[in-house]
């Protein structure tokens, strides 16, 4: 990380040219990388909080060092009239005391005269083929938006981000489950009671609640200019890749655990060049929903290609008929919300879709088989 923050200061400004067209000042670009660097070794060093169970204090520190951002941003924009670079200095500077304190509470895992060479060989082989991995998923986050201003004009990607913004609510739900299942899934890994249920609630869950902000969407108009009011359009569609991606940890344990990670980084690549294609084609056949449908379409390629790979290497016995019904249900409310155009018929029967999703996730029966010890195990192990 330290050497490629380096080579991005290096060239910041070609960087800046390439992407920016030479519109953002060096000054913040080295503040942005400079912030960015104390991020990334803040992100290293709480997630031993995570995986030692410390709740509270991964809590505080990353509750805290949003806040912090938030405090220091406002009062330099609103009281010094430092526009965007007090934005980008805010952040810097939370995460610079974040990574002071993080430090400070794990500095008891750190023995500052070993090198522990031993490990580089195992963390090199299961790491290094994921880096390839992180473009592929920063090409699907970014893709989007960048065919929109291609086909669209820039406009419209301020239309869409903001429909991004408004669908955060779900991405949510979904950083909040990634960040307690991963140690309570590889502490677990031989209770498939676990993973069945797990899966099945929170696919389930997550789509009831994208269809429950896609039947809100509609409210965007009231607290946004006219220009804006077509962002309600891409809220629920975006809803439903955030399920999706936060989906992808149970759909990838068995390579996971099996540590073929260049499998992973495969299937996350080959899923970034479907999207790629995706936005290409839909783009300028719907505009932004287009987009969003693109998003949705790549992140349901990810999980399927990972689940059945997946469930070879180990099997968990996770049931893709349910999914699969989970994921119908929940785009079919969504979609007829749109082609009906938010209609009182198109509401009901979104509406009705879901209390049957709600059924088909949570069944007496399935709750009298699993969740007797399932739910007293996620009580007792879960973080947040």
């Amino acid at each position: 990380t330290t050497v490629l923050i380096f080579l991005m200061m290096l060239f910041a400004s070609k960087l800046n040219i390439y992407f920016f067209d030479g519109k953002i000042s060096k000054q913040i670009f080295l503040i942005v990388m400079s912030g960015f660097l104390c991020l990334a070794y803040q992100s290293q060093f709480v997630q031993i909080l995570r995986y030692t169970r410390k709740a509270f204090r991964y809590i505080i520190i990353i509750a805290g060092k949003n806040v912090l951002f938030a405090v220091i941003a406002i009062v330099l924009i609103v009281f010094f009239n430092m526009g965007v670079l007090g934005y980008y200095v805010g952040y810097s500077l939370a995460s610079i005391i974040a990574l002071f304190f993080t430090y400070k509470s794990v500095s008891e895992y750190f023995n500052r005269f070993s090198l522990d060479t031993d490990w580089w060989s195992k963390v090199l082989k299961f790491g290094l083929p994921l880096l390839p991995m992180t473009l592929g998923i920063i090409i699907i986050s970014i893709t989007d938006r960048w065919c929109i201003k291609y086909f669209m004009g820039l406009e419209y990607v301020g239309i869409y981000s903001l429909g991004y913004r408004l669908a955060f609510i779900l991405l949510f739900y979904s950083t909040v489950f990634r960040t307690a299942w991963q140690p309570i899934a590889m502490d677990n890994i031989d209770n498939k009671k676990l993973f069945v249920f797990v899966s099945r609630i929170f696919l389930g869950g997550g789509m009831c609640l994208a269809i429950l902000v896609a039947l809100c969407a509609p409210l965007v108009k009231v607290i946004t200019p006219s220009m804006y009011h077509g962002s309600y359009k891409v809220i629920g569609m975006l809803g439903i890749s955030f399920i999706l991606y936060g989906f992808f940890p149970i759909t990838q344990i068995g390579i996971i655990k099996s540590e073929r990670t260049g499998i992973l980084t495969a299937i996350v690549l080959g899923s970034a060049v479907m999207n790629i294609l995706l936005n290409l084609i839909l783009i300028p056949l719907w505009g932004i929903i287009g987009a969003s449908i693109a998003t949705v379409l790549a992140m349901l390629l990810r999980n399927a290609i990972a689940l059945t790979v997946s469930e070879k290497r180990r099997n968990f016995g996770l049931e893709r008929s349910t999914f699969i019904l989970q994921f119908l249900l929940g785009c079919c409310a969504v979609t007829i919300l749109l082609i009906m155009n938010y209609n009182i018929l198109s509401m009901v029967v979104s509406i009705l879709l879901l209390i049957f999703l709600v059924f088909i996730t949570i069944p007496l029966a399935y709750l009298k088989k699993y969740n007797f010890n399932v739910l007293k195990l996620l009580k007792s192990e879960l973080m947040i």
